[in-house]
């Protein structure tokens, strides 16, 4: 499992924290509000696909220069893209989401709304999309920043078949990226 872009998420993180501090955001965004990018397996580029305020939406995959699957006009957030060793899989982890935890500790924008924690597509098109809510439960072990909410330790950096993600509160789901079948392990405390 691979900790670099929770590493660097952290990083990101506090550098806008410091900016708040400073009076450079509002309540409600740091200096950060989406980010969006990928995370490619050896050998495949993928180019990211955003709205005017750097929302995911799509991506385009190449191999060897050659497009391999494109997906366009996916409301998918803020995180990046995870690929499969030959492209044709592709994982979005929305690990940044902008948002707050709400009265109930759950995870959600600020007006509301549930949000999608995995979303995977194959050869273009739409295998599934996983509720954040599937994978964190009521205020367990999450960091909350002015703006965001996180909530993924690790996560396999290359996709296959079985995928996996651990989340702060130790819990490894395993998602069948070919049916989108979630299973939890229990949590480990590392």
């Amino acid at each position: 499992m691979n900790a670099g872009p929770v590493s660097r998420l952290l990083l990101v993180t506090t550098a806008t924290s410091l900016a708040i501090a400073g009076g450079a955001a509002s309540a409600h965004a740091d200096g950060i509000a989406y980010t969006c990018h990928a995370e490619p397996a050896p050998g495949i580029e993928v180019a990211t696909i955003t709205t005017k305020d750097n929302r995911c939406s799509g991506f385009v995959v190449r191999r060897a220069g050659k497009v391999v699957q494109e997906a366009r006009g996916l409301a998918l957030g803020s995180g990046g893209f995870l690929t499969s060793s030959d492209g044709r899989t592709v994982v979005f982890l929305q690990h940044y989401p902008l948002a707050h935890l709400d009265a109930h500790g759950l995870i959600r924008t600020f007006d509301g709304k549930a949000l999608d924690g995995v979303v995977i597509v194959r050869d273009g098109k739409e295998v599934t999309r996983i509720a954040l809510d599937t994978f964190v439960s009521s205020g367990a072990d999450m960091l909350e920043t002015v703006s965001h909410v996180l909530w993924v330790r690790s996560f396999d950096p290359v996709v296959s078949r079985t995928w996996k993600v651990t989340t702060n509160a130790g819990t490894v789901f395993a998602i069948d990226t070919a049916t989108g079948r979630v299973t939890a392990a229990a949590p480990s405390r590392k």
